[in-house]
């Protein structure tokens, strides 16, 4: 094999450029980049799809995160019927004690001037003596 050394070979360019070639490179780049504009990254349609599931998702989330507003107990129990809260009285496994034992003396004053409360109310004299000392109610005022 014949060792080729680079002084020997000759300096003569083997290419040809015709002319105005690099002036007329640059227009023509330009004249591409004009015609094919980048692509989208999300087609438009699809764009729409997915701001509006956005949109959706966000109304959605407002919603069931929204505060609501805080009933008193009074308000809460003012909204329930007096025929629901028999019903569930009746279910419920309470006695007169229990139930009178949540009142002040004031609300079972009122009781015993209201006939139609006490008109099924069954207290033997021993809870009714009872009743009376726990709330300090004078008996002598409704008699």
């Amino acid at each position: 094999m014949k060792k080729i050394r680079l002084e020997n070979i000759d300096k003569k360019t083997p290419f040809s450029v015709p002319d105005e070639f690099f002036a007329e490179l640059t227009k023509d780049i330009q004249a591409r980049v004009v015609e094919n504009p980048k692509r989208r990254w999300i087609p438009v349609p699809q764009l729409k799809w997915a701001l509006a599931g956005a949109f959706a998702l966000i109304i959605g989330l407002v919603f069931i995160f929204k505060p609501s507003p805080q009933l008193s107990a009074e308000e809460m129990l003012a909204q329930v019927s007096e025929q629901d809260l028999m019903n569930y009285l009746d279910m419920s496994d309470f006695t007169e004690a229990e139930l009178l034992d949540g009142l002040s003396g004031e609300e079972i004053d009122e009781l015993w001037l209201d006939d139609e409360i006490l008109e099924g109310l069954e207290i033997d004299e021993e809870n009714l003596d009872e009743l009376l000392m726990d709330f300090e109610t004078d008996l002598d005022k409704y008699l």
